[in-house]
């Protein structure tokens, strides 16, 4: 008899300020799935939360929600799979690598055109990636995205 279970985990390096980022925070998310008699169904496995973009003009904290007339620069060919670079599973009994994947969003600036369609990109895709056919359409429309962005969120 088969079962299927469904878990949620949080990081386990989440920082006190809530804050992962590249500049103010950590940038780098660790998961640890403790051991069982399981297999883990690696396509079953789903990287979910929200992603707020601010600009700031002294680097020092959050700053102002960005305009849809501000630069913005995220990959519109890859929305926000541009912000991970590397995945690594390793084992948390042995520490030996299971699997590594480098340059993560190189990757699937190459798989993705080849295994969805436009509709996909302009519809699932762009809603739920941010992605989009162009850099203009993606400066217009990420901005416009409210969730997280008002400062009682933050």
């Amino acid at each position: 008899m088969s079962s299927t279970s469904y878990i949620q985990l949080a990081p386990s390096n989440h920082p006190s300020n809530s804050t992962i980022s590249y500049r103010d925070g950590n940038p780098v998310v660790n998961f640890i799935l403790g051991e069982q008699d399981r297999f883990l169904i690696g396509s079953s496995v789903r990287l979910v939360g929200n992603i707020s973009v601010y600009k700031t003009s002294d680097g020092a904290g959050f700053g102002n929600v960005p305009l849809a007339t501000d630069d913005l620069n995220i990959s519109p060919k890859l929305g926000v799979y541009g912000i991970l670079d590397q995945i690594t599973l390793s084992s948390q009994k042995t520490k030996n690598v299971i699997e590594s994947v480098r340059h993560y969003g190189r990757f699937l600036a190459s798989y993705l055109p080849n295994v969805s369609s436009k509709q996909e990109a302009l519809g699932h895709m762009s809603a739920t990636s941010g992605m989009v056919p162009n850099v203009s359409l993606q400066q217009k429309t990420f901005p416009a995205n409210v969730n997280g962005s008002a400062s009682a969120d933050r």
